[in-house]
């Protein structure tokens, strides 16, 4: 039996699949969906929404609670509009999301996931050419914490989604008065400079560990292809 399973390991690995156990360890969507069950989570804010790609996930892999997705680009924002249309749990706002309240101009990518608040780098541009600027635009941007008994109440349990391309912590900073509702943070981590004034991955660990979370799980989001570093990977927090 094992002789035959190595041979049919062989066999997958030869045309580029695997077979593997349909496990929390070995899927993070899995382990996304554990935290969101054991932690009774009710409100997903979802920040960086783009088009409603990950509140859609959530919704596929069975999540029937609250979901509140805030998007800035108004291109992104009108697809992402349509795509809740009909599910009356999932409500839109067309803002960004920081530590402070007002306007901004955001940088706006030619892949529209890559835009930002912040000045993209040179590494960046060179691994994801389709990545470089090609406008600006003027958009609002909120604290979570300004939102506070409008959008959701205190005995929420939320899980807060943030992948804002190098603005996670200022995310974080607006949020400081509901964290104690937060129970699982999802964030995009960069491991090198990306963005101009970002922070990385270490200083972010020890910003969640701070605010009380500890990593539950990790996913791989970017390398370089000429070094195989890794620059970004997805995380999800937990709290202690």
């Amino acid at each position: 039996m094992v002789r035959l399973k190595k041979l049919s390991h062989k066999i997958f690995h030869y045309f580029g699949f695997d077979v593997i156990r349909y496990t929390n360890n070995n899927f993070y969507s899995l382990q996304r969906e554990s935290v969101i069950r054991n932690r009774k989570i009710n409100l997903i804010l979802d920040v960086g929404a783009n088009e409603g790609d990950y509140a859609s996930e959530a919704r596929e892999a069975g999540y029937r609670g609250r979901i509140i997705s805030f998007e800035p680009l108004s291109s992104s924002f009108n697809i992402l509009r349509k795509n809740s249309g009909k599910d009356p749990l999932w409500s839109c706002e067309n803002m960004a999301v920081g530590s402070l309240d007002g306007d901004m101009e955001i940088n706006v990518a030619g892949r529209t996931t890559s835009s930002s608040l912040l000045p993209m780098l040179p590494l960046h541009t060179t691994i994801c050419p389709e990545s470089a600027y090609i406008s600006k635009e003027k958009v609002r941007v909120t604290r979570i914490d300004s939102l506070a008994g409008k959008l959701f109440k205190p005995e929420d349990k939320i899980l807060l989604k943030a992948d804002v391309q190098g603005y996670e912590k200022q995310v974080l900073q607006g949020s400081e008065r509901i964290m104690d509702s937060v129970q699982a943070i999802e964030l995009e981590l960069s491991f090198l400079p990306l963005y101009e004034g970002a922070p990385l991955a270490y200083e972010m660990l020890d910003k969640l560990k701070s605010y009380g979370f500890i990593p539950a799980g990790f996913s791989r989001v970017l390398a370089d292809p000429a070094t195989e570093s890794l620059l970004q990977v997805d995380g999800l927090f937990v709290r202690i």
